[in-house]
């Protein structure tokens, strides 16, 4: 009797697992529909560690060096006092210990001291002439981003709505 109350519990788990294989619940293999590769870590985009002050200011220098006109003594001085607002900056902009509205404050004076720094060395036209090129790049930047999400929305409300006719 104990035998054959094994036996049938032994059959019942194979048989069991045999209806369980073959339903499907095993995760699908590379090929199948519904394969998701395994995560890798790679360079990846998103960088969050501080960037090199020079490597920054040595793409921004011709901009500046271009539209202000700068003679060498002014463009190296300005390239020193840049150097030393980045490396205040960056360490400060990847530090998400800090709560946002205090970096907020801290970037702005920061800015603040840049510009008053420039002042002493660079005339009135052309501190208002860095300023534009130095908020330039990021407002061009929103401002693509702003376009290319208006424009990506307009195609899938396009193929939505040709899709339904």
């Amino acid at each position: 009797m104990r035998l054959l109350r094994v036996t049938i519990l032994l059959l019942g788990v194979l048989f069991l697992n045999q209806i369980a294989f073959s339903q499907g619940y095993r995760p699908p293999e590379r090929g199948q529909r519904g394969y998701i590769p395994p995560v890798t870590q790679g360079d990846g985009a998103y960088n969050t560690g501080p960037k090199d002050p020079s490597t920054i200011v040595e793409e921004q220098m011709p901009t500046y060096i271009a539209e202000l006109k700068l003679d060498a003594f002014k463009e190296q001085v300005l390239k020193s006092i840049l150097i030393k607002y980045y490396t205040k900056r960056e360490p400060v902009k990847a530090d998400y210990s800090i709560k946002y509205n205090d970096r907020q404050d801290i970037l702005f004076k920061l800015e603040e001291d840049l510009y008053e720094e420039l002042a002493t060395m660079l005339s009135p036209e052309e501190l208002e002439g860095f300023k534009k090129i130095h908020f330039l790049d990021d407002k061009e930047k929103k401002k693509k981003i702003k376009k290319k999400k208006k424009k990506d929305k307009k195609k899938s409300k396009n193929k939505k709505e040709k899709g339904t006719h």
